[in-house]
């Protein structure tokens, strides 16, 4: 897909994507590491800060150690898997939705901040935990709310809306703007649906100075316009670059 977006042979579609408060929760004990942005990361508190900044640069990592509370001997475990969620799924779907955008197609961007109200669940707002509401899926040990029951059924209707047109808004819906980099709006369901600007935005916006640096120096060039070209859908003329948004 990345490579699609940065060679502008991408047939651009409207998107809904957004991602979840903890993904990293289901993830963090397999990868030990806040980032996917190498394949090895020191094992020591001491060594992994330290090589924070040659990823990020001296400012770009104080501000990521401060944000997230990495240099915390007691926590950072917790800290690092905020920063992998943010990091795997959180950068990818703002880039995705600001790329389709610039491109000239719709983005729809969301973030899934509820936490079963469940004793025995402790992973927070974990990896896909948004889809038990889409598809109405929900295990009966859930113990869902009366809240959570009406959310399940408007973000049944959105996503069916989407589906259906294009565009996740209906009747009786709380509106959902498109996305735009300068807004930066996100719908939010937690179990209230409300619009937020910004969505971690602080963290995001370190995380993608890095990511485009590695897509540049990936992918130099897209593939220019050409007479063959020229006008499709997703044709040369973005100003996005990209190699590929996995790690």
């Amino acid at each position: 897909m990345g490579d699609a977006i940065g060679d502008g042979s991408i047939h651009n579609l409207p998107i809904l994507a957004g991602y979840n408060a903890d993904e990293g929760t289901l993830f963090y004990d397999s990868i030990q590491k806040p980032t996917v942005l190498v394949s090895e990361f020191p094992d020591a508190l001491e060594d992994r800060l330290t090589y924070l900044e040659e990823l990020y640069g001296a400012e770009d990592a104080a501000a990521l150690i401060e944000l997230y509370g990495l240099d915390d001997p007691e926590t950072y475990q917790k800290a690092e898997t905020d920063m992998l969620g943010d990091d795997l799924f959180g950068v990818h779907m703002r880039y995705l939705a600001s790329a389709n955008v610039a491109a000239g197609e719709p983005a729809y961007l969301y973030h899934f901040t509820r936490v079963s109200p469940s004793k025995t669940q402790t992973i927070g707002a974990f990896h896909a935990a948004e889809i038990f509401f889409v598809f109405d899926s929900h295990s009966p040990l859930a113990g869902l709310t009366e809240e959570d029951e009406v959310l399940t059924e408007a973000m049944g209707e959105y996503w069916t809306n989407f589906a259906k047109t294009g565009d996740p808004n209906g009747a009786g819906l709380t509106t959902w703007p498109p996305y735009t980099p300068d807004t930066d709006q996100w719908m939010t369901f937690n179990p209230s649906i409300q619009l937020k600007t910004g969505v971690r935005a602080d963290k995001l916006d370190i995380m993608e100075r890095a990511m485009v640096a590695r897509i540049e120096a990936a992918v130099p060039q897209i593939t220019p316009p050409s007479e063959e070209n020229d006008g499709l859908p997703g044709s040369g003329g973005q100003e996005i670059a990209a190699d590929s948004l996995e790690p």
